[in-house]
């Protein structure tokens, strides 16, 4: 399983998101594979988690930046590193904020994908993301059972 794990550059929550990645690595063992933008906060986080955990590489898509872009330009190749980032992945853990707009086009893009999605927020306890995380897993695994 793919699980993009991505979220704002100014979540104050790490522990959260580390749990989150050590649960799923409980549930997946050998088949998980995280996905994430390699942006500073909780994309490092989940990525530094799970090479920490499984000694297995993550999947990292880092915006493609040149000298002499605009802030249209850079704004487009996040957008851009976004759509890649849902594209590969089976399923979404986004940790938010509400000043975000890449975590929010992520989201909205994985929705309209129709992967499965949850969101977060730093106040959202530790039980309610461990159930989320079980449930994006529940739900891949059904759709691979179906197909």
């Amino acid at each position: 399983m793919k699980l993009a794990i991505v979220g704002s550059r100014n979540f104050q929550n790490e522990k959260l998101v580390r749990a989150a990645v050590r649960y799923a690595c409980q549930l997946i063992v050998d088949d998980l594979q995280i996905v994430s933008g390699g942006a500073k906060g909780v994309d490092t986080w989940a990525v530094d988690e799970f090479i920490k955990l499984t000694g297995r590489s993550a999947k990292v898509f880092n915006p493609k930046k040149y000298p002499g872009m605009t802030f249209k330009d850079i704004r487009d190749a996040l957008f851009l590193r976004n759509k890649r980032i849902v594209d590969s992945a089976d399923a979404v853990l986004a940790f938010w904020t509400v000043d975000s707009t890449g975590t929010a086009n992520t989201v909205t893009y994985a929705k309209l994908k129709n992967l499965p999605v949850k969101v977060f927020t730093s106040e959202t306890p530790a039980e309610d993301v461990m159930k989320a995380v079980k449930m994006v897993i529940f739900i891949h695994q059904s759709k691979k059972i179906q197909k």
